[in-house]
């Protein structure tokens, strides 16, 4: 958000701030925004907190911060004389802001920080339960490709209005458009699914984070000794292994005011109807929307279990610890603390005399300033959970990726990286130090690799030329700007 933030300043936009109290942003490292803060009720909940269940914390915030979001917005627009308050952007998990907006005739556009096939197969999910093409219980994981469906469904959110009336995707349709952190020429075929099945506009002006320097506002302390250590080590040489780059967002809303003409009028967001005559399994390439979306990883990470996030069991890091030295190659490892259950030391689990016997191979360190290390020319192979945000990192770089998903959209992303876009491999056989050595050198040493390089420097062009005057995000953004003027 504070990226798109940014983005939208540049254009001429004065940008107000609408955040929680909790995990607030830095306010002093973005001067040229307005910040408020609403109540979030946290302190209700604290003892919760070690859940960390992000299904949980949605729903909280959805149901505790809509009084405080609502009253914070009326003082704004009450305070705008002159009426420059051009439209409201929040995340689409905060799907109590659309009520709001319309309630306050305000248009919102809802911001998609995951890809567009995520969205996609999300919205497939009710459809594929009903028909089978996978089964769930606790603890369990039963996955089926879609490969031969023969009849045409009805529109996948008609059953899933019922039992969850307020499911997010749902309120993106009612919003008056849709802004997303991607490129068109990354995911052509699901953007015309999108726009097919969603009336409202969309936006694809990624990636957000090349628009401006590598941040320096990291919740986490960075180590940056790493890029001198990378100094010393040959072009392509290195593996990083970033999979513990995972933290919460808590909500935070935007304000856009007209700075360069005040905009005068304020638009009712447009109540979309919810088509019921297409599928988004309909698709060509729709098989990949689902594949993947629950496998199973076993030897102890626990995925897709919402109680549970990227977390791992100390035989299954132990694992991972040997299948990276045996490969023989300097990797860059970062584990961040509490990674395993039940302990609170810093590399404790790590085996016996490990470091000692690595050496100068390796660096190992809590966190890493992660798009420097993927620019830097040593970097050879990125291993990472698919993380929307890392993955769209990754190619704008050009380092291949080895990928280990655990939830919510990193299986969908994972599966186009390996099968779909073909620009890395996935790890799927849980943490097996046999698997992970065997994935790393199919990247790193074998022809496969080559081809995989290959294909995510085509895919790196393609992005540097979509950010370019007259490119696809370049264009976006700037229907972007003439859409939010319209208002």
């Amino acid at each position: 958000m504070l990226q798109l933030a940014n983005i939208l300043h540049t254009q001429g936009f004065e940008i107000t701030i609408i955040h929680t109290e909790y995990n607030s942003p830095n306010h002093s490292n973005y001067p040229h925004f307005i910040f408020k803060s609403i109540r979030d009720r946290f302190f209700e909940i604290e003892h919760q907190l070690t859940k960390e269940d992000a299904s949980f914390f949605v729903i909280y915030l959805n149901r505790s911060c809509e009084e405080s979001f609502r009253d914070c917005l009326t003082r704004l627009l009450a305070e705008d004389d002159e009426g420059s308050i051009s439209c409201l952007i929040s995340y689409a998990l905060f799907y109590f802001t659309q009520a709001v907006a319309d309630s306050l005739n305000l248009p919102r556009l809802a911001l998609r920080t995951t890809s567009l096939a995520s969205a996609i197969a999300y919205g497939a999910l009710p459809f594929a339960s009903e028909i089978g093409c996978f089964n769930l219980t606790k603890g369990q994981f039963l996955f089926r490709r879609i490969l031969n469906i023969t009849s045409e469904p009805t529109f996948p959110y008609s059953n899933y209005e019922a039992p969850v009336p307020e499911f997010p995707l749902m309120k993106m349709k009612a919003s008056s458009g849709i802004i997303w952190n991607t490129f068109k020429e990354l995911e052509q075929p699901s953007l015309e699914t999108i726009r097919q099945e969603f009336s409202v506009p969309s936006f694809t002006l990624g990636p957000f984070h090349k628009y401006f320097p590598a941040s320096s506002s990291s919740l986490i302390e960075q180590d940056r000794t790493v890029l001198s250590w990378l100094d010393t080590q040959a072009p392509k040489s290195v593996i990083y292994s970033g999979l513990e780059r995972f933290l919460y967002d808590v909500l935070t809303t935007m304000i856009a005011r007209d700075a360069i003409r005040n905009a005068t009028k304020h638009l009712t967001p447009p109540q979309m109807e919810v088509s019921r005559s297409r599928s988004f399994l309909t698709n060509l390439d729709s098989s990949y929307y689902l594949h993947g979306l629950y496998m199973t990883l076993e030897n102890g990470i626990l995925v897709y279990d919402a109680l549970e996030a990227a977390r791992i069991t100390e035989s299954a890091f132990q694992e991972l610890a040997h299948g990276l030295t045996n490969t023989g190659l300097p990797f860059l490892w970062v584990i961040r603390l509490g990674l395993i259950p039940g302990r609170s030391k810093w590399l404790e689990c790590l085996p016996e005399k490990f470091l000692e016997r690595l050496g100068d191979g390796g660096r190992i360190v809590k966190w890493a300033p992660q798009e420097d290390v993927l620019a830097h020319p040593a970097t050879g192979c990125f291993w990472t959970h698919c993380g929307w945000n890392s993955t769209l990192e990754s190619i704008y770089e050009g380092v291949p990726m080895v990928c280990s998903p655990c939830f919510v959209d990193q299986p969908v992303n994972a599966r186009y990286v390996s099968d779909v876009w073909k620009i890395g491999v996935l790890l799927e056989d849980g943490f097996d130090r046999v698997g992970i050595e065997r994935a790393i050198k199919r990247v790193m040493m074998e022809k496969e690799g080559e081809e995989i390089r290959e294909r995510i420097t085509t895919l790196k062009e393609k992005l540097n030329l979509s950010l370019e005057e007259g490119g696809s995000s370049h264009q976006s953004l700037k229907g972007l700007v003439d859409y939010i003027l319209s208002f």
